[in-house]
């Protein structure tokens, strides 16, 4: 009886084990699945639609972390620390520099891979690593989508799921741009809309390691992209980044 038993129960478990091996080798690289699972999977990012604005000329300039800001003369703010150069009830702009290291690119604290394990990831991929953390957000929002799984298996195949998730979050999140202006090449990420909007800037400077972004926050939509036309980071880029 327990021989009978024993054996009923392993039929059961190698039949479990079976169909998993077949649905994992169906749907492990299924890109069908994974447009169902993960939306907006294949979704990529665009040039700002707004890169032709002009800026007003009674603007003034307020210089931060070799950034340089134009705003309105009355939003001038003088009682803060130096990174809010423009502040009023309705409108504000913060300037942040930080240093960053492919480290920190590849492997955050929600993060449960490592360093290698990303190497091994993008040379299957035939993929260069993200050295920045701007090349980091174009290569999940514009050039990962379900195509990517083909041919990824094992912890590979696991990081493509995670960044799966990963931009199924964001994407409902944030809208990123490619931004080419007369100043500077970086990104635009829109949060949320009008009038509780935030528009960040992002702008790098991979020779000593550094990025900069810049936080805009204004019920005025054309505000915000008189601003964003405004910005000069020359001094940013030539090394004025603290």
């Amino acid at each position: 009886m327990i021989k009978k038993i024993l054996k009923t129960t392993l039929i059961i478990l190698l039949s479990i084990i079976l169909l998993a091996v077949i649905f994992l080798l169906v749907v492990s690289h299924n890109t069908a699945f994974y447009r169902t699972v993960y939306p907006g999977i294949d979704d990529s990012m665009s040039d700002y639609p707004y890169m032709n604005e002009t800026v007003p000329s009674d603007f003034v300039a307020r210089t931060v972390h070799g950034i340089t800001i134009k705003g309105p003369a009355d939003c001038v703010n003088s009682s803060e620390g130096g990174s809010v150069p423009f502040k009023s009830d309705n409108f504000m702009v913060m300037v942040m520099s930080s240093s960053e290291d492919r480290s920190s690119i590849l492997d955050t604290d929600e993060d449960p891979f490592t360093d290698k394990d990303y190497e091994h990831y993008y040379k299957k991929l035939g993929e260069e690593i993200p050295d920045t953390s701007i090349e980091d957000i174009v290569y999940l929002r514009d050039r990962f989508n379900a195509e990517t799984c083909k041919g990824l298996h094992g912890k590979d195949l696991l990081i493509f799921n995670f960044k799966a998730y990963s931009k199924t979050i964001v994407t409902g999140v944030e809208t990123p741009y490619f931004y080419h202006g007369r100043n500077f090449d970086g990104l635009v990420s829109e949060i949320g809309s009008l009038p509780k909007k935030m528009t960040s800037v992002m702008i790098s400077n991979p020779e000593l390691r550094y990025f900069a972004t810049i936080y805009i926050r204004s019920d005025d939509e054309e505000l915000i992209h008189q601003v964003i036309a405004g910005i000069d980071p020359s001094g940013f880029l030539a090394g004025d980044v603290l």
